[in-house]
This record gives structure tokens, C-alpha cells and sequence, in this order.
């Protein structure tokens, strides 16, 4: 109990720092997007969309260079050295013919384990999973041990050799503690990438994105013009529906009531489109800059990658893949509903729906909201059949939502790791407006994901019960969470034999 109370004092002074640090930070952050916001929103997205497109670009660089169907060899170290000791073999054999002819090969780490367990904690002055290494022949002892047939071989992280993978002995190192001082076993394989394998990639990954945003801009070409070919038909379609309530519930009001009525909705309605049309010409150049800066984030992020630790960026590659599966599979079949109900704006209507279903809730209740007119005005049909279509639009919309989020959605964030984005839909919807007021329309597509890794920060971090428990109880709203959490970081510690901050995981080297 004493230990306990030492750690439970120790870590209320830390957080109290920690908490003034992040009420500091979280002012400052305030006044920059009270101030900056034109040039963060596209920061800010770019680092959003830099995540797939980084992990696309080194997944089909791997694939080009060969690496899926390399050989790999095991080695030996002892913790805090940059030498190992590689098994000979057909990939030594190669190591020491390529290290005649130019004197260092650029290697990767794969399955490092300490007694077992993956090695977890900082990744200073020591090896790390999934880091590309220059080996060169070892100068404390022969390229070639008799004992055994084994290589050593020394790891640097540049071809200069001025960054050794860890200093050896000479300076503490924490992965030392954190490992127990165990030999590291791992596999070797030599990095057959280049700079023209990684430049095909980025091509590739380029061509694969036009390709998807060409997609989606024909489906919006293919709406307006719809728009532009029904617009009559709109008109007569609400007048029709202006006559239609007079004659309904003429009763009610004085007919001269109902001119005036209808003499004001003329006006707003003309007015309504003549604002939209003035502010979309007056924030064009505003758009414009802002999409030049967000091609040159996008590329400056994709050229130069920052390091982002590894669950976390799975964490977004998760939300974002399990969120856009769910969202195509919510456009699809909300434009397939239009289509069949004869509306003729379907096309948009699939864009609209797959980019406002990002915002949970609100996003799907927006998209009902715009596909209410669409089908309620649309003239090319009797009153009678609209008020059917309404009808059949409001109900089967309903069971289209619960179905993919309620259903679906649920379903592939309990069986694809999302246990991170379990949470109360008032602390979600309160997260979503603090969000909105600070980054606009930004802060609400990207709150989930926020509050997912703040959550995630929370769980793996060694923070006691007394201050962690309360905390996801409150963020999921469930008495159970706490106990839920524990059982997941459970779960995850018997799946990867280690878990904590740091921690590589299965997740490979994750830059952003």
C-alpha cells in the first residue's frame, strides 16, 4: 500500500504540471484558430489524408522492391549493442558478397523479442522493430565468428556511420530495464528499396488518388448537370406544393394571409440563392488558397514524413478505413433509394451523403435534411407520388441509418480493434460543437478520431485506477468501462506480449 501511495503522490504532481501545460497549450491553441484558422484547416487536413496515402505509398514500395517475397535471416544481440550476430545462410551470404562490393547494405529489423516478449519503451539507444539499419562489417571482431558460422555485423542509421543503432554500454540505456537485460532475437532481411522504387510508389499512390477524386467529381458533374436540367421542374415541383397547402388548409389562414406568404417565401428564396451564389464567389479565392495549401502540406508530408508512434497512426488508419467502408456503404445505398424513387439528383446526392456521414449523427441527419426537397419538390412527378416517395424516403432512410451505423458500423469497431472510440453520445456531440467552434466543419469530422487517441493515451499510459477509471467511465458512459478497458489492454498484452506507450506493436514503422 505504501508503494501504491508513493505512486499515486508521484503521479499527482506530475499530472498537475501536465494539467497546467495543457491549459497553457490548450489557450494557446484557442487563439491560433481565432486567428490562424485559414491556414491550420488545411494543415490539419493534410496531415488527415497523409496517414493512408504514406501507408499506401510504402506498402506498394515494398511490394515493388520484392520485399513481401524477401528471405530473412535470424540474428542475436545483446541489449544496448549495435552489433548482432547473424546465422549464416543464403541472406549472410548475400550481406557479406554486397559488403565486398560497396562496403555497407541497408538492412530492416523485423520480430525483435526480448525473452520472448516484444521490446517495448523508448526507441533510444537501442534496436528497434521495424527500422531500416546500414550494416557494415564489425570492427571489434572478425566479419565472420568461427564459432557457429555467424555474421556480425554492425548497425548504423545513416550510410556515413555517424549514428550507431545504440552506444553500447558506455550509456544507460531504458530499453535495457524495460527488456530485463535478455538477449534480442530477431529476423534480418535486406531492404531492397530504392530511390526509384519509392518514386514509382508515390506515382502509383498519386494515380490511385486521381483516380478516386475522378470518381467523385464526376458524380458531382453529373449532378449539376442534373440540376441545371431540372431547375424548371424544382420550381413548378414547389410551386405545385405551395398550391397544394392552400388548398389543403386554406381554412385556416385568410387567402390574403397565403399571398403574403407566398410573396415572402418568393423573396427568401430568391434572395436565399443570390447570397449563396455572392458568398461562393466572394470565398472562391479564399477555397483556392487554401487547396494550394493543402497540396503543398500534402506533398511536404509525403516527401518527409514525421514519425508518429505506432498505434496511434493505426488507430486513424482504422477509423479511417472502418469510417469510409461504412459511409460508401451508406452513400450507395441512400442513392440507390433516390434512384429507385425517381429523383435525378441521386449522383450528388452519393457525394453528399459519403462526405457529411464522416459527422457522426449530425452528418446523416444533414444529408436527410438536403434529400427532403430533392424528392418533395421534385416536379417531374405527380403531388400524390411525392407524398409517397416522402414517405418511403423518411422511413426506409431511418432503417438505412441504424442498419450501417447502429449495425454495421458497430460491429467492425468491436471486431477490428475500435475499442478506442467507445463513448457517450453526449460527450461525442459536446466534443463535436467545442471542436466545430474551434476548426469549422474540420473540428467535426476529425473530433472522433481526436478523442479516440486521447482516449488510446489515456488506457496505455501507467496511470493509476484512482484517476484513470473515473475518467473512461465518464468519456463512455457505462459503469462497466473501466473494466472493459482493462480487459482490452489485457487482451492486447497476451496478443503482442507487450503493450504500453511506445510500443511498436504489429503496426511497423507508422509516419506521417
Amino acid at each position: 500500500m505504501a508503494v501504491f501511495g508513493d505512486r499515486v503522490h508521484e503521479y499527482q504532481q506530475n499530472a498537475a504540471f501536465v494539467g497546467f501545460i495543457l491549459v497553457v497549450c490548450f489557450a494557446a491553441f484557442v487563439y491560433l484558430t481565432e486567428n490562424l484558422r485559414e491556414v491550420l484547416i488545411p494543415l490539419v487536413w493534410s496531415a488527415f489524408f497523409a496517414l493512408p496515402v504514406t501507408s499506401l505509398i510504402g506498402y506498394i514500395n515494398r511490394v515493388v522492391a520484392g520485399a513481401s517475397q524477401q528471405a530473412a535471416a535470424n540474428f542475436s544481440a545483446e541489449p544496448g549493442d549495435r552489433c548482432i550476430s547473424l546465422e549464416a545462410g543464403p541472406v549472410a551470404d548475400e550481406i557479406l558478397k554486397r559488403l565486398e562490393e560497396s562496403g555497407a547494405v541497408y538492412v530492416r529489423i523485423h520480430k525483435l523479442r526480448s525473452g520472448g516478449a516484444r521490446v517495448v519503451g523508448p526507441e533510444v539507444n537501442r534496436l528497434v522493430e521495424e527500422w531500416s539499419y546500414y550494416a557494415v562489417k564489425s570492427k571489434l571482431t572478425d566479419a565472420t565468428n568461427g564459432s557457429g558460422g555467424k555474421v556480425q555485423l554492425e548497425l548504423f542509421l545513416d550510410v556515413n556511420r555517424q549514428y550507431p543503432a545504440s552506444l553500447g554500454g558506455s550509456v544507460p540505456s531504458d530499453s535495457d530495464v524495460i527488456a530485463g537485460q535478455q538477449a534480442l532475437t530477431g529476423e534480418l532481411e535486406i531492404n531492397k528499396s530504392s530511390t526509384a522504387t519509392w518514386a514509382f510508389a508515390v506515382v502509383v499512390a498519386i494515380v490511385l488518388m486521381l483516380i478516386a477524386v475522378s470518381f467523385f467529381l464526376t458524380f458531382v458533374s453529373i449532378g449539376a448537370e442534373a440540376v441545371k436540367e431540372n431547375s424548371h421542374a424544382y420550381v413548378k415541383g414547389f410551386n405545385e406544393f405551395i398550391n397544394w397547402g392552400k388548398n389543403t388548409f386554406h381554412h385556416l389562414l385568410p387567402e390574403s394571409m397565403w399571398s403574403k406568404i407566398d410573396t415572402h417565401i418568393n423573396e427568401i428564396a430568391g434572395a436565399s440563392a443570390a447570397g449563396i451564389a455572392l458568398k461562393l464567389v466572394s470565398n472562391f479565392e479564399n477555397v483556392g488558397f487554401q487547396a494550394l495549401l493543402f497540396m503543398i502540406y500534402l506533398l511536404f508530408w509525403i516527401f518527409e514524413p514525421l514519425p508518429v508512434n505506432g498505434a496511434v497512426g493505426r488507430l486513424f488508419k482504422q477509423y479511417l478505413f472502418l469510417k469510409s467502408m461504412v459511409c460508401l456503404l451508406f452513400a450507395g445505398m441512400m442513392s440507390s433509394l433516390l434512384a429507385i424513387l425517381g429523383c435525378p439528383l441521386w449522383h450528388l446526392f452519393f457525394v453528399a451523403n459519403f462526405v457529411l456521414n464522416y459527422v457522426p449523427e449530425i452528418g446523416a441527419m444533414l444529408a436527410g435534411i438536403l434529400m427532403l426537397p430533392a424528392v418533395m419538390f421534385n416536379g417531374n412527378q405527380s403531388i400524390e407520388e411525392r407524398q409517397v416517395n416522402t414517405v418511403w424516403l423518411v422511413v426506409v432512410g431511418v432503417l438505412i441509418k441504424v442498419f450501417t451505423g447502429n449495425v454495421i458500423e458497430v460491429q467492425l469497431y468491436a471486431t477490428h480493434g475500435g475499442q478506442h472510440m467507445r463513448m457517450h453520445p453526449v460527450i461525442m456531440m459536446a466534443l463535436m460543437m467545442l471542436c466545430e467552434a474551434l476548426l469549422g466543419i474540420t473540428g467535426m469530422f476529425l473530433a472522433i478520431p481526436i478523442m479516440a487517441a486521447v482516449k488510446f493515451y489515456l488506457v496505455s499510459t501507467d496511470m493509476p485506477g484512482p484517476f484513470l477509471n473515473p475518467l473512461i467511465i465518464f468519456i463512455e458512459g457505462d459503469e462497466a468501462g473501466a473494466h472493459k478497458c482493462f480487459v482490452d489492454r489485457q487482451r492486447l498484452e497476451l496478443e503482442n506480449g507487450a503493450f504500453g506507450y511506445g510500443s511498436n506493436g504489429d503496426l511497423g514503422d507508422t509516419r506521417l
